[in-house]
């Protein structure tokens, strides 16, 4: 089953499904599958691509589906993006490396684990490292962006 076909039997699926959480998953999952298309993929890229998405989705029926059947199949072809393709949703260094300088700089703040002359310093310490880290996301999200690593979603599934 190739990716084209995928997207039009979604398509044609979404018109039937009365829940929120799929329609929003058969969304997210055209949204891939349309960059995936756009995508300038090797030959061995796009046959391995291909052939795991035969695996996950052939003979499926979209309008009978399960939501859960349907999230592990997307979840499984998440994780083959990350690990096997190297291809990751946008923002997603920035996001991860901003949410653990917060919690870094919020614990130097709270928990005092560098005393530098007074309570302020350990404020500004704090502050600091949040953004640096921060600052390392978005410089490691620029990078992928640039080799053109990016899947337009900001989120998966």
């Amino acid at each position: 089953m190739k990716k084209e076909e995928i997207i039009f039997q979604l398509n044609d699926s979404i018109k039937l499904t009365a829940s929120k959480s799929a329609l929003k998953l058969k969304k997210h999952l055209i949204i891939v599958l349309q960059d995936l298309l756009e995508k300038d993929l090797t030959t061995a890229q796009n046959t391995l691509l291909e052939s795991k998405i035969n695996y996950l989705f052939n003979k499926t029926d979209f309008s009978e589906i399960s939501t859960i059947e349907l999230k592990k199949k997307c979840d499984e072809l998440h994780e083959f993006l990350k690990t096997k393709l190297f291809l990751y949703p946008e923002n997603h260094y920035t996001l991860f490396l901003g949410f653990m300088g917060l919690m870094a700089g919020l614990s130097i703040q709270s928990l005092s684990l560098i005393y530098l002359k007074g309570s302020f310093m350990n404020f500004y310490s704090g502050l600091i490292l949040m953004f640096v880290a921060s600052f390392v996301g978005i410089m490691l999200d620029s990078s992928i962006k640039k080799q053109g690593r990016t899947i337009r979603s900001t989120n998966y599934f």
